[in-house]
C-alpha cells in the first residue's frame, strides 16, 4: 500500500489544506525572518521625544482624576509639535492628532493658554477631532486609520503622534472598560491604527477604583502597550500645586524618570457670562520628583506622622484636619509641642512628601 502524501492525510483527516505563501529569497513563509545574521544589521531607532516616546509605540498615561493627565500629555504634545525641549529632553517636529472625546472645549481653551505662555503665534501641526469614537469597535478604528492617513497628506514628513483622550469615553456603552471591552480597545489601536499607520499612540487613561497605582480595567493592558506613565497632582495649601510625571514600565527607555511641573495659571481671550477673564493651567518644568525620605529627620516630625497615621486610619477617608491634629499635640502637658513646633513640623512633612493636605485636610502618603 502506498504512503499517503502528507496534503491527502489533511483531505481523509477532514481538514482542507492551506496554501502558505513564501518568500522567493529566503524559502520561508511571509513573514518570517532568518534570526542569524542579526548582529551584523544596522538597526535604527526614532525618538518623538528623546528616552519618552518613540515613534510607532503605544503608551498609557493614567492617573486620578483631576491629577493633570490631559495637561501633562497636551504640554509634552505641544513642545513635540513644534521641536521644542521639553523638561530636558529633546523633541523631533511631529504631527499631533488629538481625539479630544472628553471635552474639546477644555483641550482648546489649554491649547490657547500654552500658546500663549510660550509665546507661539506660527502654525502648529497639531490638530483636534472634536467627537469621540468607540475604539472598541474595529469599524472606528479602522475610520481613525483612514483619517491619519489623511491628515499626513497635509504634513507628509513628520511622525505622528495620536492621543486618545480619554480611554473610557472612547469606549461603547456595552462594554466601557471591562476586560473584553479594553482588550478590544488595545486590540484595534494597536493592529488597525499604530500598524497600519506607523504613528505612536498615547491613552490617556484613570487609574484603578481600588489601586490607585495602575490603570483601570484589565490586568493586561499594561502588557499590551509599549509604556506606562503615571501622572499626579501634589497640592499646597497657600502655595503651588505640582503635577508630577513619573515613567515606570517602558520597553524602549530607562523607564524610571520622573518630572515636576508647578501649575501656573495663564488668562485666555474671552470672558464668562458674569464678565470675567477666562483662565486655564499651563505646567512649568521643575526638574525631578524630590525624592520622599525613608524617615522623618526630627522628633516632633515622628510625633505628628505618628499621631496623623493613628487618627487617619478609619477616619474620613483617611483624612484629618489640620486643626484636629493640633489639638491632639499642641500643649504645655507632657509629650505635647508647641504651635511653633506644629507648625514647622507639618510643614517639614509636606516638603518631604510624607503627607498631603488639601482644604485643610491631611493624609499620610504612601
Amino acid at each position: 500500500m502506498n504512503e499517503l502524501a502528507p496534503d491527502e492525510k489533511l483531505t481523509v483527516a477532514g481538514i482542507t489544506p492551506i496554501s502558505v505563501q513564501k518568500d522567493e529569497s529566503t524559502g520561508l513563509p511571509l513573514d518570517y525572518i532568518r534570526a542569524d545574521g542579526l548582529s551584523s544589521k544596522q538597526f535604527t531607532k526614532t525618538w518623538i521625544v528623546q528616552g519618552v516616546i518613540e515613534d510607532g509605540r503605544a503608551y498609557q498615561w493614567f492617573g486620578q482624576w483631576k491629577s493633570g493627565k490631559t495637561l501633562a500629555v497636551l504640554d509634552i504634545c505641544c513642545h513635540a509639535s513644534l521641536g521644542k525641549e521639553w523638561a530636558g529632553k529633546r523633541t523631533f517636529p511631529t504631527l499631533i492628532i488629538w481625539v479630544a472625546s472628553e471635552s474639546c472645549e477644555d483641550v482648546m481653551r489649554r491649547m490657547a493658554a500654552w500658546q500663549l505662555a510660550h509665546k507661539i503665534d506660527s502654525e502648529m501641526p497639531f490638530v483636534i477631532r472634536t467627537k469621540p469614537l468607540h475604539l472598541d469597535v474595529a469599524e472606528f478604528a479602522s475610520l481613525l486609520e483612514a483619517e491619519i492617513k489623511a491628515i499626513k497628506e497635509r504634513f507628509p514628513f513628520l511622525p505622528v503622534v495620536c492621543v486618545i483622550d480619554t480611554v473610557a469615553r472612547s469606549m461603547s456603552g456595552d462594554l466601557s472598560e471591562n476586560d473584553e471591552g479594553l482588550r478590544k480597545f488595545a486590540n484595534n489601536m494597536l493592529d488597525l491604527v499604530v500598524r497600519q499607520t506607523g504613528c505612536a499612540a498615547i491613552f490617556v487613561h484613570h487609574s484603578g477604583h481600588g489601586d490607585k497605582e495602575r490603570g483601570r480595567g484589565w490586568s493586561g493592558f499594561p502588557g499590551a502597550v509599549d509604556g506606562t506613565v503615571k501622572v499626579s497632582m501634589e497640592k499646597q495649601v497657600g502655595g503651588p500645586s505640582f503635577v508630577d510625571v513619573s515613567m515606570t514600565e517602558m520597553r524602549s527607555g530607562k523607564g524610571d524618570d520622573s518630572f515636576r511641573f508647578r501649575v501656573d495659571i495663564q488668562e485666555i481671550n474671552g470672558t464668562d457670562n458674569c464678565g470675567d477673564v477666562l483662565e486655564e493651567p499651563v505646567l512649568l518644568f521643575q526638574g525631578s520628583i524630590p525624592s520622599k525620605k525613608s524617615k522623618p529627620s526630627g522628633k516632633n516630625q515622628r510625633k505628628v506622622l505618628e499621631q496623623l497615621t493613628e487618627m487617619c486610619e478609619g477616619e474620613n477617608g483617611g483624612k484629618v484636619l489640620r486643626d484636629a491634629l493640633r489639638l491632639r499635640l499642641v500643649g504645655k502637658e507632657d509629650g505635647q509641642i508647641s504651635s511653633e513646633a506644629f507648625r514647622d513640623a507639618v510643614d517639614s512633612l509636606l516638603t518631604g512628601l510624607f503627607i498631603r493636605e488639601d482644604r485643610g485636610f491631611l493624609e499620610v502618603l504612601p
